[in-house]
């Protein structure tokens, strides 16, 4: 059993979060903003289902891998690369909705990302963030 769980772990490995936290989508909907940053876009599927939920909704993300930061680009208005450990964010905003749905718990710093993106929020802004736990 346990060399099973360590070879579906490695298997898991190179795979990517692939699915829609709706409880993160309804919140960012709420927020009533037309422009939204989603941070870890991965290949853009919060994203893709603000634009078919909120009509005129841009989309920008933020992705660290080149593999789906490539499928995001099909579906977004703007992806950029980058590794928020190390890199300051690029884009300006600003933005009626920055959505971190399970991104800054693998971040070294995520009190100056925060910081980062609380700078690109317009006016009375949203920030929607999604932080896993052990129990959830």
């Amino acid at each position: 059993m346990a060399s099973e769980q360590l070879s579906h772990s490695s298997e898991k490995k190179d795979e990517y979060y692939a699915a829609l936290n709706e409880h993160v989508l309804e919140a960012a909907v709420a927020s009533g903003g037309k422009r939204f940053l989603d941070v870890g876009c991965a290949s853009g599927i919060m994203g893709q289902a603000l634009k078919q939920r909120v009509a005129g909704a841009e989309v920008d993300g933020l992705e660290y891998s080149s593999k789906v930061a490539g499928k995001a680009r099909e579906v977004l208005d703007t992806v950029v690369e980058l590794d928020l450990n190390s890199e300051s964010i690029p884009l300006k905003g600003p933005y009626d909705c920055v959505i971190c749905g399970d991104i800054l718990e693998h971040l070294v710093d995520p009190w100056d990302v925060l910081r980062q993106l609380t700078d690109r929020l317009a006016p009375g802004g949203t920030l929607v963030t999604s932080i896993p736990n052990i129990r959830h």
